[in-house]
């Protein structure tokens, strides 16, 4: 009694028709219907698409691959390349590097610096912590720094810290005052803060064998949660979760696992079963068999190395012929020795700065030109060694590199170049120990290729100024210049990057006038990824582990949203 009935004419007219309808009309007015509302949804799913975007979203994990088991989970200790990238996951400093290479703040909210570039004074964001919720103040600065400048530590970071005062001017200021204006100081401040809390009363042999070197506890992005190891008790695999209270923002990627492995063919073997969803120290030749077996994606940059032939005069007379060491360096086809042995993975490299917009093939001297110009000097061809004489002296040259599959490979291709212009060419391979102790602090070689580490805001006066010819320093080609020692002093005094560049570019020109070494190629830094894993950008002319510089960013997973 309570019950009304209500109609709807269009849909009452509808079913009056439907009722009419002939079987065959029925299923062509299901049909019509069908794409009728398949038709809406489609338009309304592609109005959705234009009128939004992909985004990141929050999850997923990634398995990475590294060589080498972790020691020294420390920034002020750390040495290998597994201890470096596992500390830029793990650590922030007072500055770190955006995708491009270039300084910016995390730990500062700012920085200023004084007229006289002597004093740098920086601004701690508020409320930063450590992982385990531990406040991080201007105290941990001090403290890290401090235990880098500890000699008995015996820190690789010491050297960038002497002569540097650290003064607190309160909790969250800090000033740094260098005895004299050094261009390149805000690089030191990229090293991970360590807490004090935890390390504040170790002694040196205590902070060296401390647990935390293993159990990390910093401020960066990734925080540790466990470790596995072998029989042996050899790390195996790091399990690391994202830091939600990360300064630059909470990492879209839940966790990362790390898993180490001793040589790069174990390393290669686990990417092509799957094991791991990214790696790195990929070998130039294994390139393409990942590639074909796997869909993955590969990230390409130069690393901030040179590797060059280093002559040593004084080893061998016949080198301090300028022109002798200039035909050396003109045989040799640059483009076919990267294509050749590197698979193309490296960067043609003619002086001591790597210009990564150089694209220029340059045509080499010829073995008959080669041998023209050394009879124009007065050498002779021995027939029966085949090798040139002049004074009844061979013309002989002693090769020297270090025990690696690429290097030896090259000395070989070099070594074979030579004699065919009729040098006779000796080959001494030594393993990195030995060639650190007996060759490179004894400077003990004839012409020794080798590869330095340039910095990617390149000082090169620890290799070229005469001040470094003898152990420690690195002027491992006994170079001496007095106009370049002085260009040298003065780019470490220029802040302004754009004056310093236009001096580095003097003296690179007059150190290619004088030839003490042949400079070849900057290697690329090889970094291989699933399809799936996004967001991954290598800044150039980097170090390995900048390659997580903004991991923060990267993801697996993606949303919708609308663009207003």
């Amino acid at each position: 009694m309570f019950k009304k009935q209500f109609t709807i004419p269009v849909l009452s007219n509808m079913e009056n028709t439907h009722k009419v309808m002939r079987p065959t009309e029925r299923w062509v007015f299901y049909v019509l219907t069908l794409l009728l509302i398949l038709s809406a949804l489609s338009i309304i799913n592609k109005v959705y698409i234009n009128a939004s975007t992909v985004v990141p979203s929050s999850g997923g994990k990634i398995i990475e691959g590294v060589i080498g088991a972790p020691r020294f989970i420390n920034p002020v200790l750390a040495i290998s390349q597994t201890d470096k990238d596992l500390s830029n996951l793990i650590y922030a400093g007072l500055m770190t590097k955006d995708v491009n290479g270039n300084l910016i703040p995390e730990l500062a909210k700012s920085y200023t610096v004084s007229k006289d570039a002597k004093k740098y004074t920086f601004k701690l964001h508020k409320g930063l912590t450590f992982h385990d919720g531990t406040p991080l103040t201007a105290d941990d600065i001090i403290f890290t720094i401090e235990k880098a400048k500890q000699p008995d530590i015996k820190s690789p970071e010491r050297a960038h810290w002497e002569g540097v005062a650290v003064q607190k001017v309160d909790d969250y200021t800090i000033t740094f005052s260098l005895e004299k204006p050094y261009a390149q100081f805000l690089q030191n401040t990229l090293i991970g803060i360590l807490p004090q809390e935890h390390l504040g009363d170790l002694t040196a042999d205590e902070f060296i064998f401390s647990k935390f070197n293993t159990e990390p506890i910093g401020s960066g992005p990734y925080k540790f949660i466990s470790s596995t190891h072998s029989n042996s008790g050899i790390p195996t695999k790091f399990i690391l979760e994202r830091f939600k209270k990360y300064v630059r923002g909470k990492p879209f990627i839940k966790k990362m696992e790390m898993n180490f492995y001793p040589n790069k063919d174990r390393l290669t073997e686990a990417m092509l079963k799957g094991d791991i969803t990214s790696m790195s120290e990929v070998s130039p030749e294994s390139v393409d068999s990942i590639v074909k077996s796997k869909s993955v994606s590969v990230i390409t940059t130069t690393l901030p190395r040179i590797f060059a032939i280093f002559f040593n005069q004084n080893q061998n007379k016949i080198l301090k012929n300028k022109y002798i060491r200039e035909i050396l360096r003109d045989v040799i086809d640059k483009d076919s020795l990267i294509q050749n042995s590197l698979n193309g993975y490296a960067q043609k490299v003619d002086s001591i700065l790597i210009d990564k917009h150089d694209t220029t093939t340059t045509k080499p001297l010829s073995i008959k030109d080669a041998k023209n110009r050394l009879e124009k000097n007065g050498w002779k061809l021995d027939e029966e060694s085949g090798f040139y004489k002049k004074d009844g002296e061979t013309l002989s040259i002693t090769l020297t590199t270090v025990n690696s599959t690429e290097l030896k490979n090259i000395a070989t291709t070099i070594s074979n170049i030579w004699q065919n212009i009729g040098v006779q060419v000796k080959s001494e391979v030594f393993e990195p120990g030995d060639l650190a102790q007996n060759v490179l602090r004894t400077r003990e070689f004839e012409a020794l290729l080798f590869g330095t580490i340039v910095g990617t805001d390149p000082d090169p006066y620890a290799f070229w100024h005469s001040s470094q010819r003898n152990d420690p320093g690195l002027n491992i080609a006994n170079y001496t210049n007095g106009s370049v020692d002085n260009l040298l002093v003065e780019a470490r005094k220029t802040i302004d990057a754009e004056k310093r560049a236009g001096i580095y570019k003097k003296v690179a020109t007059q150190i290619n006038k004088d030839i003490p070494a042949i400079f070849l190629y900057a290697p690329s830094f090889i970094y291989i990824k699933d399809n799936n894993i996004l967001g991954v950008q290598l800044p150039s002319n980097a170090e390995p582990s900048d390659r997580f510089n903004n991991i923060h960013l990267w993801h697996i997973k993606t949303t919708r949203t609308l663009r207003f």
